[in-house]
């Protein structure tokens, strides 16, 4: 059976370089089906990031992964179509502003396997109609998380400044910080899982068991996977460095699994639920809720 824990590439991507790439939604794959909930939840956790204060240099809030895998020019998505297709959606409404503040950004909608003409949708949402959205069920709902994200920025009650919107969507700036060019702007990324070649003739099978929950994407495990990247140490001693932070973590991990301990810092009541308890301590250091279902990675330059 495929392992997808390790992946040819982890990585974190801002939504700038996210939109280098063209995208193609195979199949076997739904179509886009994200409800008013969803889309208003990723709208107003980004709005919440931006006028957030004190943030450190290179702070940024992280979305949930997007798994991928490269077919001749594209990149078939096996995990991630709805985020992407709604991220497109947002910056379509935002297209006008984005030609001023970011001239040399371009973007392109992914392509849709089964329909592809809803290319032509999408990159014409803002003159469709109606009828045009009753055609067929993926229209409709991409038609109505349009009109879901017109209606939150022009509600004048959400009191939203377009201008910083964009700028945590959409920033990127590298700076070279301990002989490393890091990301130093305060945006929104994703986690981009790359799948091998090997990997990728079961992407079938790899797309199953992520979405009916065989393979657990916690944050718990994605932060452990983006500390244990080589590239965050000096090649000399990028070994002894991920042994290192390996061993600490198994004996936090250890550690939790003492139920003396566990249910000492940990409350039963709790509406959240955790199989892997290491996750409890980022959800508390981030002040995660029951109603955080959305819930991100946020993470700064100066951690990682």
């Amino acid at each position: 059976m495929t392992d997808i824990s390790q992946p040819t590439q982890l990585l974190l991507k801002s939504v700038n370089q996210l939109f280098d790439y063209k995208f193609f939604i195979p199949s076997y794959q739904r179509g886009y089906r994200w409800t008013k909930t969803e889309v208003e939840q990723l709208l107003q956790d980004i709005w919440q990031f931006t006028k957030r204060d004190g943030k450190l240099k290179g702070e940024f809030y992280c979305l949930q992964p997007v798994v991928v895998t490269k077919t001749e020019d594209k990149w078939e998505v096996i995990d991630g179509q709805q985020r992407i297709t709604t991220i497109f959606l947002i910056l379509k409404y935002l297209e006008e502003i984005i030609k001023i503040a970011f001239q040399n950004f371009s973007f392109q909608p992914p392509v849709y396997d089964t329909r592809t003409d809803s290319k032509d949708f999408l990159s014409n949402v803002k003159t469709k109609t109606d009828n045009d959205a009753n055609l067929n069920v993926d229209y409709w709902h991409i038609w109505q998380a349009y009109n879901t994200i017109k209606k939150w920025f022009e509600n004048k009650e959400n009191n939203i400044n377009t201008i910083n919107f964009l700028n945590t969507l959409l920033s990127f700036q590298l700076d070279e910080i301990n002989g490393e060019n890091l990301d130093t702007a305060n945006n929104i990324r994703v986690i981009w899982y790359e799948v091998n070649e090997e990997e990728a003739n079961n992407h079938y099978d790899i797309f199953t068991r992520l979405n009916i929950g065989k393979i657990p994407l916690t944050n718990a495990e994605l932060i452990k996977a983006l500390f244990l990247q080589k590239g965050n140490f000096a090649e000399e001693n990028a070994t002894l460095k991920q042994i290192q932070i390996a061993s600490e973590w198994d004996s936090i991990e250890k550690t939790l699994q003492d139920d003396a301990f566990w249910y000492f810092i940990y409350n039963p009541t709790n509406p959240l639920k955790y199989d892997n308890r290491i996750e409890y301590i980022f959800d508390l250091m981030k002040g995660r809720t029951k109603d955080s279902e959305f819930y991100p990675l946020l993470m700064s330059a100066a951690n990682r």
